[in-house]
């Protein structure tokens, strides 16, 4: 999606040298601008890293994802969660998932089949944009998401929701009709001449605190971008 800038880029307690592609703002579902994100990316031997950092508003991190490619196949993603001290990865070998969770006081691991269709984090927008003739057309994009914090896949689809003359609005919804009773909508809008994504609204990998716990962030998310990769 996005901007290439050569930058070189120094945080605590993150520190690599990478390209800039992407900036953005998260905000509350009232409006109110919480967090700034920034996304980079990295090309590797016949492959491609791209991060995502998020940034609380004294410029701190609250969130990192990073996803691995391989001729535009999935490799590896790797979350840290530092509001809550989690950390997970999903590693693909052969024909499984691996799925590697790191809490506070304990690891679990659990291997899964890897399944003809898979997205996790950031992936699932490259999916849409693979897809994007096929779901401006009215179809429906069947895949298995991966779920870091619960170790499973679930099965979900992307499909149209409304077009503008400029704009292609893609709602994602799990494929079974009770689970889809207890998950709320996801919605990517996308510029159709460019064929990015320019908004997300929905769940988010971010934490907010309620009383003495950390909850998932439904929020909506405004991509500023110049340059596709």
């Amino acid at each position: 999606m996005i901007l290439i800038v050569q930058i070189l880029i120094v945080l605590s307690p993150f520190s690599y040298s990478k390209e800039l592609v992407a900036s953005g703002d998260v905000f509350s579902e009232d409006g109110q601008k919480l967090y700034e994100l920034k996304q980079y990316k990295k090309t590797l031997n016949e492959g491609r890293e791209e991060t995502t950092v998020y940034f609380n508003q004294q410029n701190k991190p609250v969130l990192k994802e990073t996803i691995v490619t391989k001729d535009g196949q999935f490799e590896s993603y790797k979350i840290d969660q530092l509001q809550s001290g989690q950390s997970a990865s999903v590693d693909k070998s052969q024909s499984q998932l691996r799925f590697n969770r790191q809490g506070s006081e304990k690891q679990e691991t659990e291997t899964i089949e890897y399944p003809s269709e898979f997205a996790i984090g950031s992936t699932i927008v490259n999916l849409a944009e693979q897809n994007f003739s096929k779901l401006l057309a009215g179809n429906d994009v069947d895949f298995e998401l991966g779920l870091w914090d619960r170790q499973k896949l679930i099965s979900f689809y992307l499909r149209k929701d409304s077009e503008s003359k400029d704009q292609l609005r893609v709602k994602m919804n799990p494929s079974n009709f009770f689970i889809r009773q207890f998950v709320d909508t996801i919605y990517f809008t996308f510029d159709k001449s460019r064929r990015e994504m320019i908004k997300y609204e929905g769940r988010t990998n971010l934490l907010k605190k309620s009383g003495d716990e950390f909850e998932p962030l439904n929020a909506v998310v405004r991509y500023q971008s110049v340059k596709k990769l």
